[in-house]
């Protein structure tokens, strides 16, 4: 009993001490969290609204975790210009100093890239790295038309010339990356005064920039860099999640099986299965376009697609309201992402691929028949005369049979005539008396 006792004692001092413990080393891990360093946030890929948010987000948490300096690490072939003009408007929000840096080696800031590097504290680029060509273009990476062209390019160029000027860099060599669509490597870019210094890695550019002094808010701010740590701050699960969507090959994807699945519940009712896949596919194909720069005509004609689908499933085969269908469908698809509604810096195309557009239109081609043949068989089977009706069966009248209406029989509503002529009122139990095809001729039970 004794030994019991000290057992327990010594459990419960054990328990106390590694609570003590973790308190003590979860307050060293957020004082350590919350020292002064250099946080890191990577910019790779398109450029497009999650982006945008993500990168909003990420500067954000460098302020609450305690940095002093953050690095922008830039890798992108371009994006949304909108989406750009958003990106630019945090770094200036921001109140810790920013140093953007086109790394690691081989990366590139090309088109949208050049504003994001232009408006930076600090602007760097590793060695084999690149910026410019910031000429803009269509959504589907196609020059723009002409008068369009001239619009688009005085206002991206004026955009670019503010940005340059407010971080006292070279505006003529910026704006040509616009009106030239010139691009320069990165010894031709410090030479031309678009970039402070060319540094190897993250951890070289904190020693590389120590002492530089910025201006911020008509303040000079000297950066103590050379011995801070780096730590990188990493997108959510949930921003991630939206910028894997945020892919025209994953919305459109989305968007057939959404309505795929909704059409088969509409037509073969009551298993939910493909009818809450179809929704939750539309939503998410919903939340995909919403981050993406689409013609929202192409969407329409994608729905309107369906409803000649569904049509075509009910209407025995025809085949006018499926053609009719299947060109909307193709003519949607291709205006969902290539309009000229939105206007792109010359960078990734936001359209879908040919080849994954040619794939879904054979996926919705092949179920398109296998419904209408299901539907046909159906309807066959629905309308074939009842082997099992023989003369004298009793059925029950669903209407008045005056001669002519409705009685059940069989699990099955048949048309039925009054072989005498006589009303005979609904919920009235008769006698078949006879059958011609799929009309019953009764009489009411004696």
């Amino acid at each position: 009993m004794r030994t019991s006792s000290i057992s327990v004692k010594h459990i419960i001092w054990f328990a106390c001490l590694v609570i003590l413990f973790i308190c003590a080393f979860g307050q060293i891990v957020s004082a350590q969290d919350n020292a002064p360093h250099a946080a890191t946030i990577s910019i790779s890929g398109i450029i497009d609204k999650p982006e945008a948010r993500i990168l909003a987000k990420s500067i954000k948490s460098a302020h609450e975790n305690g940095a002093t300096l953050i690095i922008l690490l830039i890798n992108t072939p371009g994006g949304d210009l909108e989406s750009t003009r958003q990106m630019v408007g945090s770094i200036y929000d921001s109140s810790l100093p920013i140093a953007t840096f086109v790394w690691p080696s081989g990366s590139q800031a090309a088109s949208a890239g050049t504003f994001l590097l232009a408006a930076g504290h600090l602007a760097a680029m590793a060695p084999s790295t690149n910026v410019g060509a910031a000429t803009p273009v269509s959504i589907t990476g196609e020059d723009l038309p002409e008068t369009i062209a001239d619009k688009a390019t005085q206002d991206a160029s004026s955009f670019l010339r503010g940005i340059a000027r407010n971080r006292d860099r070279n505006v003529q060599a910026y704006e040509e990356t616009v009106t030239k669509a010139k691009a320069y490597s990165e010894i031709e870019a410090l030479d031309a005064g678009l970039i402070n210094v060319i540094s190897d890695d993250p951890q070289q550019l904190l020693i590389d920039i120590d002492g530089y002094v910025i201006n911020e808010e008509e303040k000079e701010i000297e950066l103590n860099t050379a011995d801070l740590v780096i730590k990188p701050i990493q997108p959510g699960f949930l921003d991630r999640f939206l910028q894997f969507l945020a892919n025209p090959n994953i919305a459109l994807i989305l968007l057939a099986i959404g309505f795929v699945g909704i059409l088969i519940e509409l037509i073969n009712p009551g298993g939910f299965v493909a009818g809450i896949t179809g929704i939750a596919a539309i939503v998410l194909a919903l939340v995909a376009l919403g981050n993406l720069p689409v013609n929202w005509m192409g969407f329409l004609l994608i729905g309107l697609a369906a409803v000649l689908f569904y049509i075509e499933v009910q209407a025995s085969g025809l085949g006018i309201a499926g053609l009719i269908g299947g060109a909307l469908f193709i003519l949607g698809a291709i205006l969902l992402f290539g309009g000229f509604s939105q206007t792109d810096l010359n960078g990734p195309s936001f359209m879908a691929n040919i080849w994954v557009f040619v794939g879904i239109s054979i996926a919705i081609g092949l179920v398109m028949i296998v419904l209408i043949k299901a539907s046909l068989d159906a309807r066959k089977n629905r309308y074939k005369p009842d082997e099992k009706v023989t003369v004298g069966q009793i059925a029950k009248t669903i209407t008045d049979l005056n001669p002519t209406g409705t009685v059940y029989f069989s699990s099955e509503e048949w048309s039925a005539i009054s072989e005498t002529g006589l009303l005979i009122k609904s919920d009235s139990q008769v006698v078949i008396t006879n059958k011609d095809k799929l009309i019953l001729k009764v009489r009411a039970v004696d």
